[in-house]
Protein backbone atom coordinates (compact mmCIF):
# COMPACT_ATOMS: atom_id res chain seq x y z
CA UNK A 1 0.00 0.00 0.00
CA UNK A 2 1.25 3.44 -0.69
CA UNK A 3 0.40 6.05 1.36
CA UNK A 4 0.30 9.57 -0.06
CA UNK A 5 -0.75 12.61 2.87
CA UNK A 6 -0.87 16.43 2.89
CA UNK A 7 -1.03 19.17 5.65
CA UNK A 8 -3.41 21.90 6.26
CA UNK A 9 -2.03 24.14 3.58
CA UNK A 10 -2.48 21.30 1.05
CA UNK A 11 0.93 20.33 0.47
CA UNK A 12 1.74 16.68 -0.78
CA UNK A 13 4.60 14.59 0.84
CA UNK A 14 6.90 14.08 -1.97
CA UNK A 15 7.87 10.12 -1.67
CA UNK A 16 4.90 7.77 -1.57
CA UNK A 17 4.96 5.43 1.93
CA UNK A 18 4.80 2.00 1.35
CA UNK A 19 3.14 -0.25 3.88
CA UNK A 20 3.31 -3.88 3.62
CA UNK A 21 -0.18 -5.32 4.91
CA UNK A 22 -1.08 -9.11 4.73
CA UNK A 23 -4.68 -10.13 5.32
CA UNK A 24 -4.71 -13.88 6.69
CA UNK A 25 -7.71 -15.26 5.36
CA UNK A 26 -10.47 -16.64 7.99
CA UNK A 27 -9.95 -19.47 9.92
CA UNK A 28 -12.74 -21.56 7.70
CA UNK A 29 -10.72 -20.21 4.44
CA UNK A 30 -7.13 -22.39 5.80
CA UNK A 31 -5.87 -24.96 3.95
CA UNK A 32 -5.91 -26.90 7.24
CA UNK A 33 -9.79 -26.69 7.49
CA UNK A 34 -10.22 -27.60 3.69
CA UNK A 35 -8.26 -31.02 4.54
CA UNK A 36 -9.85 -31.58 7.71
CA UNK A 37 -13.66 -30.99 6.20
CA UNK A 38 -12.73 -33.49 3.38
CA UNK A 39 -11.31 -35.68 5.50
CA UNK A 40 -14.55 -35.67 7.51
CA UNK A 41 -16.76 -35.99 4.86
CA UNK A 42 -14.95 -39.13 3.76
CA UNK A 43 -15.23 -40.58 7.25
CA UNK A 44 -18.67 -40.05 7.58
CA UNK A 45 -19.13 -41.37 3.97
CA UNK A 46 -16.99 -44.57 5.22
CA UNK A 47 -19.07 -44.70 8.28
CA UNK A 48 -22.01 -44.80 6.28
CA UNK A 49 -21.27 -47.32 4.02
CA UNK A 50 -19.95 -49.82 6.59
CA UNK A 51 -23.42 -49.09 9.00
CA UNK A 52 -25.17 -49.90 5.82
CA UNK A 53 -23.06 -53.06 4.90
CA UNK A 54 -23.96 -54.35 8.60
CA UNK A 55 -28.04 -53.70 8.03
CA UNK A 56 -27.57 -55.14 5.03
CA UNK A 57 -25.48 -58.61 6.41
CA UNK A 58 -28.61 -58.32 9.37
CA UNK A 59 -31.20 -58.34 6.83
CA UNK A 60 -29.71 -60.69 4.77
CA UNK A 61 -28.96 -63.39 7.79
CA UNK A 62 -32.92 -63.02 9.07
CA UNK A 63 -34.22 -63.55 5.73
CA UNK A 64 -31.94 -66.49 5.38
CA UNK A 65 -33.50 -67.58 8.61
CA UNK A 66 -36.76 -67.28 7.66
CA UNK A 67 -36.21 -69.19 3.87
CA UNK A 68 -34.80 -71.72 6.01
CA UNK A 69 -37.48 -72.00 8.86
CA UNK A 70 -39.85 -72.20 5.38
CA UNK A 71 -38.31 -74.77 3.98
CA UNK A 72 -38.36 -76.83 6.71
CA UNK A 73 -41.83 -76.55 7.33
CA UNK A 74 -42.62 -77.15 3.30
CA UNK A 75 -40.11 -80.11 3.36
CA UNK A 76 -41.67 -82.27 6.17
CA UNK A 77 -44.82 -82.95 4.51
CA UNK A 78 -42.96 -83.66 1.29
CA UNK A 79 -41.18 -86.17 3.60
CA UNK A 80 -44.69 -87.80 4.44
CA UNK A 81 -45.52 -87.74 1.14
CA UNK A 82 -42.56 -89.35 -0.10
CA UNK A 83 -42.16 -91.88 2.63
CA UNK A 84 -46.10 -92.67 1.54
CA UNK A 85 -45.36 -93.17 -2.25
CA UNK A 86 -42.52 -95.70 -1.48
CA UNK A 87 -44.88 -97.88 1.29
CA UNK A 88 -47.76 -97.49 -1.45
CA UNK A 89 -44.79 -98.86 -4.35
CA UNK A 90 -43.97 -101.20 -1.76
CA UNK A 91 -47.31 -102.44 -1.33
CA UNK A 92 -47.83 -102.62 -5.16
CA UNK A 93 -45.05 -104.80 -5.38
CA UNK A 94 -45.29 -107.26 -2.63
CA UNK A 95 -47.63 -109.73 -1.31
CA UNK A 96 -48.97 -108.56 1.80
CA UNK A 97 -49.58 -112.00 3.61
CA UNK A 98 -45.74 -113.15 2.32
CA UNK A 99 -43.75 -109.99 1.62
CA UNK A 100 -42.83 -111.49 -1.33
CA UNK A 101 -42.20 -109.63 -4.64
CA UNK A 102 -45.59 -110.25 -6.93
CA UNK A 103 -46.48 -110.38 -10.26
CA UNK A 104 -45.98 -106.29 -10.77
CA UNK A 105 -42.64 -106.75 -10.00
CA UNK A 106 -41.81 -109.98 -11.75
CA UNK A 107 -43.63 -107.79 -15.07
CA UNK A 108 -41.54 -104.44 -14.21
CA UNK A 109 -37.77 -106.83 -13.62
CA UNK A 110 -38.60 -108.97 -16.88
CA UNK A 111 -39.06 -105.97 -19.06
CA UNK A 112 -36.11 -103.94 -17.90
CA UNK A 113 -33.91 -107.87 -18.50
CA UNK A 114 -35.46 -107.62 -22.01
CA UNK A 115 -34.32 -104.12 -22.43
CA UNK A 116 -31.02 -104.79 -21.69
CA UNK A 117 -30.81 -108.13 -23.60
CA UNK A 118 -32.19 -106.16 -27.00
CA UNK A 119 -29.73 -103.01 -26.36
CA UNK A 120 -26.53 -105.63 -25.58
CA UNK A 121 -27.71 -108.45 -27.99
CA UNK A 122 -27.76 -111.14 -25.12
CA UNK A 123 -29.88 -113.82 -24.58
CA UNK A 124 -32.85 -113.95 -21.56
CA UNK A 125 -33.77 -117.28 -19.34
CA UNK A 126 -36.87 -117.67 -17.11
CA UNK A 127 -37.58 -120.05 -14.57
CA UNK A 128 -40.77 -120.13 -13.29
CA UNK A 129 -42.11 -122.71 -10.46
CA UNK A 130 -45.62 -122.46 -9.48
CA UNK A 131 -46.59 -124.61 -6.37
CA UNK A 132 -50.27 -125.49 -6.63
CA UNK A 133 -52.56 -124.85 -4.10
CA UNK A 134 -49.95 -123.05 -2.11
CA UNK A 135 -52.23 -120.00 -2.03
CA UNK A 136 -55.24 -122.06 -0.72
CA UNK A 137 -52.76 -123.49 2.36
CA UNK A 138 -51.97 -120.26 3.35
CA UNK A 139 -54.87 -118.22 3.19
CA UNK A 140 -56.95 -121.48 5.35
CA UNK A 141 -53.83 -121.67 8.16
CA UNK A 142 -52.73 -117.91 8.06
CA UNK A 143 -50.32 -119.11 10.90
CA UNK A 144 -46.84 -118.06 11.15
CA UNK A 145 -45.04 -121.33 10.29
CA UNK A 146 -46.50 -121.10 6.81
CA UNK A 147 -45.59 -118.10 6.19
CA UNK A 148 -42.07 -119.37 7.10
CA UNK A 149 -42.18 -121.78 4.74
CA UNK A 150 -43.89 -119.83 2.01
CA UNK A 151 -40.95 -117.30 2.13
CA UNK A 152 -38.07 -120.00 2.32
CA UNK A 153 -40.01 -121.76 -0.51
CA UNK A 154 -41.32 -119.26 -3.20
CA UNK A 155 -44.42 -119.60 -4.87
CA UNK A 156 -43.62 -118.43 -7.92
CA UNK A 157 -40.23 -117.60 -8.51
CA UNK A 158 -38.16 -116.18 -11.49
CA UNK A 159 -34.72 -115.73 -12.43
CA UNK A 160 -33.20 -113.44 -15.01
CA UNK A 161 -29.87 -114.48 -16.30
CA UNK A 162 -27.78 -112.49 -19.40
CA UNK A 163 -25.44 -114.41 -21.33
CA UNK A 164 -22.61 -113.77 -18.94
CA UNK A 165 -24.51 -115.90 -16.27
CA UNK A 166 -24.60 -112.40 -14.12
CA UNK A 167 -28.06 -112.25 -12.18
CA UNK A 168 -30.01 -109.12 -13.50
CA UNK A 169 -32.92 -109.60 -10.67
CA UNK A 170 -34.95 -111.69 -9.00
CA UNK A 171 -38.90 -111.80 -8.24
CA UNK A 172 -41.38 -114.13 -6.75
CA UNK A 173 -44.75 -113.54 -7.22
CA UNK A 174 -47.95 -115.56 -5.80
CA UNK A 175 -50.69 -117.88 -7.57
Amino acid sequence: MHVVGTNSDGVWTGNPLELLIRVLPAWYQTVWFMAAAATAVWVLFWGFLQARTVILRRRGAELEAIVSARTAELLQPNEALLGARAALERLAEEDSLTGLANRRMLRARLDRAVARVQRYHGQVAVLFIDLDGSRRLMTATAITPAMRCCAKWPIACACVCARSTRSLGWAATSS
